[in-house]
């Protein structure tokens, strides 16, 4: 058993290659121990390892060795050339990272140091609200996507937080000090978009009384967030594909092509697929956006992050709008959890401000919630529940509101008067509660 592990791992690789890991090691203040095959993964030491650096091209069963041997690090490959192709091969086999071995040594002391950085780990949750497996999933792939440079197509519903994601693969990437700059697809007409995107020099056209970048090159160095991209016209595919195949634009009026550098992010809420077989999108500039996927779950598939998300967005439109954090009573979870959200995060976003500027006496009641959210019974609604089916709706009821009779009332659209009167009737209260709100 080896023991005292360094920072940095290198499985095989030539002298030219081990000379420079080593060289870019020793700058970064990091040990480097070069290895011919994995250990077997029963060295809790191992741990202590940050980056295992492999070579392509390597079998699958390489990766899954790599990653049982070093549970705690970052898998990252050296590639024969830079392509996309290369890239998409190396992260498909299981790689965090893609490094061309034509790289210099400066960059390459760049990237590895920005997945040594220990302010660059993140924290369990990174601030996101939430706790479902699902959520976590997609949270933590994130994570290892973030310090590599390929391009990520997150997709789910409206308001699922595709823009949040998005803003994380920035935040904790090697890009993370240079801009987040953001292009809605949806509201740039086809006849702006040549100039929105690759920029424009000074009296290129009517109107244009100065230079304008271009949201390619103003992210230059950061990331471009290309926000609902499947509202992307088929003209307007063609000429972002051509733009990120070459990494060059020219600018409308400019006789010389503008190089950028930014990494691409996507979202969408469109099956992009389905588009695909439609011909609604194009499959080249899919495979171009989406060399990783992220796909978020919509909130009425996780219901456990719910209340979690509505508190953090409580506390944060409260500190927002300086007022104090109420406290939330008995039966609201109970009406939240057991809504849909059709408009995902967004929609709870919405329900929780107005509770909040609404809300008596510090505390968020029943009351303050929409009237909308409260699912009605439609076999009690209608006056169609008798015997059993009428003692079971109740019950089921009074479960949902943890107890709250006056929650449970609204819930099935009647008055407490009439809930007291039904439950009476089916001996779950005694007649004297009736009597007492008399």
């Amino acid at each position: 058993m080896i023991h005292g592990w360094p920072r940095l791992v290198l499985l095989g690789g030539n002298d030219e290659i081990r000379g420079r890991i080593d060289r870019v090691a020793c700058s970064l203040g990091a040990g480097l121990r070069v290895i011919e095959t994995a250990p077997d993964g029963n060295d809790r030491l191992c741990d202590q390892v940050q980056i295992a650096l492999m070579s392509m091209p390597a079998p699958r069963a390489a990766f899954a060795q790599m990653r049982r041997a070093f549970p705690a690090a970052r898998v990252i490959v050296f590639g024969s050339d830079a392509s996309q192709q290369a890239a998409i091969e190396a992260f498909r086999s299981g790689a965090d990272d893609f490094i061309a071995r034509d790289m210099d040594e400066s960059q390459l002391a760049q990237l590895l140091g920005g997945h040594l950085d220990p302010d660059a780990q993140p924290d369990a949750t990174d601030g996101m609200a939430g706790r479902s497996a699902a959520l976590t999933a997609a949270r933590d792939y994130a994570l290892r996507l973030a310090p590599s440079n390929v391009s990520v197509l997150v997709t789910g519903e409206t308001g699922t937080g595709k823009d949040c994601f998005a803003a994380l693969l920035h935040r904790r990437g090697r890009r993370a000090r240079g801009p987040l700059v953001a292009l809605n697809c949806a509201a740039i007409p086809d006849g702006l978009l040549e100039g929105e995107l690759f920029g424009y020099e000074r009296g290129a056209f009517s109107g244009a009384l100065t230079a304008y970048p271009g949201k390619l090159k103003l992210a230059d160095g950061g990331t471009l967030l290309l926000d609902e991209i499947g509202e992307l016209s088929l003209a307007g595919q063609a000429k972002l594909l051509r733009a990120i195949e070459s990494r060059e634009v020219y600018r409308l009026g400019a006789t010389a092509p503008t190089r950028f550098d930014a990494r691409i992010v996507a979202t969408t809420n469109r099956d992009l697929r389905a588009e695909i077989e439609s011909g609604g999108f194009r499959e080249d500039l899919f495979y171009r956006l989406a060399v990783a996927c992220i796909e978020l779950p919509p909130l009425r598939d996780r219901r456990e992050d719910i209340m979690p998300i509505a508190c953090h967005l409580l506390r944060e439109l409260a500190a927002s709008s300086s007022l104090p954090v109420p406290a939330i009573a008995c039966g609201v979870a109970a009406v939240l959890e057991g809504h849909d959200w059709p408009g995902n995060v967004r929609e709870l976003r919405n329900v929780i401000e107005i509770a909040l500027v609404t809300c008596n006496a510090g505390q968020i009641t029943p009351d303050d919630l929409p009237s909308y959210l409260f699912a009605c019974a439609p076999a009690l609604r209608q006056g169609q529940g008798q015997g059993e089916d009428e003692r079971g709706i109740l019950l089921q009821a009074l479960e949902r509101a943890g107890g709250n009779k006056s929650v449970a009332a609204k819930a099935l659209s009647c008055s407490r008067m009439t809930l007291y009167r039904k439950l009476a009737r089916h001996g779950l209260i005694e007649e004297s509660a009736i009597l007492s709100m008399v």
